[in-house]
């Protein structure tokens, strides 16, 4: 749905109003898929921040903090693990989002020139694979697998990172180990 709301009403916009041709841009794909990522990041963020104790909060408060210094100091600290896993669990979903742009990038294959150009987008690595993996054969086949382990490569390295930032919390908050 969202893929099919971008191309029927965010390509044809953004072409008339940024004067691109066809409208498909990697600029745009990122937001709808970053929009579709949102819910995710949004619940498990949310229900992370409400598991931080009551008592923590109100003891805060009790010291003479205010809201804001209670929030950056306790709150966030203690749920930063729960924040974390919402943010990589939505990264994990735009990674893997294929269909979204897929439809709004139109199937033109080819990569845009220069490649940090966001505003001529034509294939992601995601609908690269899901165009071509069915009718692949032999090298062309290799090469589809290789972008899968790119993908994975890339997920997992987000992961790691998450998992060194929450240990380094942690050990900054004095929890246990």
């Amino acid at each position: 749905m969202y893929g099919f709301i971008g191309f029927t009403v965010i390509n044809p916009w953004a072409s008339k109003e940024f004067a691109l041709n066809g409208g498909s841009t990697y600029l745009f794909v990122g937001m709808v898929v970053g929009l579709m990522a949102l819910p995710t990041v949004v619940s498990v963020a949310e229900d992370a921040l409400t598991s931080v104790p009551d008592v923590m909060k109100s003891g805060s408060l009790a010291l003479g903090a205010t809201d804001w210094q209670s929030m950056t100091s306790i709150t966030l600290p203690a749920a930063f693990s729960g924040v974390s896993a919402a943010v990589l669990l939505g990264i994990g979903r735009a990674i893997g989002e294929t269909m979204a742009a897929t439809v709004m990038l139109a199937g033109v294959p080819g990569i845009s020139e220069p490649l940090t150009n966001v505003f001529y987008g034509y294939e992601t690595l995601t609908s690269l694979i899901a165009n071509g993996y069915g009718s692949a054969h032999g090298i062309h086949q290799s090469a589809l697998f290789a972008a899968g382990v790119v993908l994975f490569v890339t997920v997992l390295c987000l992961s790691i990172l998450s998992q060194y930032i929450e240990a380094r919390m942690r050990r900054r908050l004095g929890g246990v180990e």
